[in-house]
């Protein structure tokens, strides 16, 4: 419904995975696209994918920013629309609810025990403690005020959850800190992972022909950002180095010249977009599909990593994607992300806010031979552990598991 070549996220990756297998699915979702910020219908909808997939689109009013007054009234609005909706239809044998939103997984939550079906939450992120880092800290004891109901909903839902599912051990840890218990055998942890594009050497032709024709150019060395421009992100100090690479002096400190090649939306968009008719070394592309993505991972030789100090994230999807294509990470996230790249030999990590920090990690991946070891790390890390089509299957064992475990026990 987004587009021939949208990418499929982990929801409507499973739902088509979970269909192919035979079983039945029902994927729920909403009318408003949070990442275009753009209505996809103007009323509820009912889609058919397939004979085992369908899709149930709940209308919502929609919101400009990712923190506002609208996105909690959106939310409000479409856990109150699912509330009326699931209640007229027949008790599924597993429910696989998304956190956030909070109000979802807690009409979720609270459906499964009505109807004893058994639910499983999937952590994707950290509310509503994110918000409190988002506030000046003289506003935050008021923020923590602000936010006690939904601390009182999550703590509750995680609490009734019959498993936890994290996508990093942090995220993991902290759902079950919310629930007040130990971890057991139906919680688990499963990561974002990626799903490899698969495109002929014709489409990426062609695809790097049109890329190269928008300024793309192969005989710089290429440090890659692709995500949104939000407040957990950290595309100005992208923007702070490529000024300082651009200085007399500073690029010939580099062995190749560097083009940044920033991709996406969001809300620092005109920050990148000033930045890249004012910059000779910054490209920026915009919101990307399929096959420009999978070229630009074969054609670039750096994947920033590039978020704001303190962000919450684990062990992002951005990681996978950049690992998909062989690219070594530059990354400014600290504890498990960095652990990682450290461990499995397949990236750097930079200060948050440092442009030198930055600079100084760049032209350490310009030895050739530090980054050719990164990037056959990058390539055997992403076989082994992130291949989406391989946790996609853990996750439905792990569905057949929990609905085997709670019928045995009824």
């Amino acid at each position: 419904m987004d587009g021939d070549q949208i990418r499929l996220h982990r929801a409507g990756g499973l739902s088509q995975r979970l269909s192919e297998c035979g079983h039945k699915v029902t994927w729920w979702t909403s009318s408003f696209d949070h990442f275009k910020k753009r209505q996809r219908f103007e009323s509820d909808q009912v889609i058919p994918m397939s004979e085992n997939w369908t899709i149930r689109v709940l209308r919502s009013r929609g919101y400009k920013r990712n923190v506002s007054i609208a996105r909690i009234l959106d939310h409000h609005q479409i856990a109150q629309s699912f509330r009326e909706a699931i209640h007229k239809e027949s008790p599924p044998d597993l429910i696989f609810s998304a956190f956030p939103t909070i109000g979802l997984s807690y009409v979720a939550t609270q459906f499964g025990i009505k109807m004893n079906v058994p639910v499983l939450v999937d952590i994707r992120d950290l509310w509503p403690d994110i918000f409190v880092d988002q506030v000046p800290p003289f506003l935050q004891p008021l923020a923590n005020l602000s936010l006690m109901k939904m601390r009182r909903d999550t703590h509750s839902l995680m609490k009734q959850a019959t498993g936890l599912i994290g996508i990093s051990n942090g995220y993991l840890n902290w759902a079950l800190n919310y629930a007040r218990r130990p971890r057991h055998e139906l919680d688990r942890l499963f990561y974002l992972g990626y799903e490899k594009p698969s495109l002929t050497e014709d489409q990426i032709s062609k695809t790097l022909s049109k890329l190269k024709e928008r300024g793309l150019d192969l005989n710089h060395f290429l440090c890659l950002f692709i995500g949104t421009f939000g407040r957990t992100y950290d595309v100005e100090t992208i923007i702070a180095a490529a000024r300082q690479l651009a200085q007399n002096g500073t690029q010939n400190k580099m062995s190749r010249e560097v083009q940044f090649v920033i991709c996406g939306q969001g809300e620092n968009q005109k920050l990148v977009e000033s930045a890249s008719r004012e910059l000779k070394n910054v490209l920026y592309l915009g919101w990307v599909n399929t096959p420009e993505i999978a070229t630009l991972l074969r054609s670039c030789h750096v994947g920033l990593a590039a978020y704001a100090k303190g962000a919450p994230q684990g062990l992002p999807n951005k990681f996978f994607e950049y690992l998909c294509g062989g690219l070594p990470l530059l990354s400014t996230l600290q504890g498990e992300a960095k652990e990682f790249l450290e461990t499995e030999g397949c990236g750097l990590t930079y200060e948050a806010s440092n442009a030198q920090s930055l600079v100084d990690g760049i032209q350490k991946l310009q030895n050739q031979e530090l980054r050719s070891q990164f990037s056959r790390n990058a390539v055997r890390v992403f076989d082994q552990h992130f291949s989406r089509h391989q946790i996609y299957s853990e996750m439905i064992s792990h569905f057949e598991k929990t609905i085997q475990r709670h019928r045995s026990a009824n």
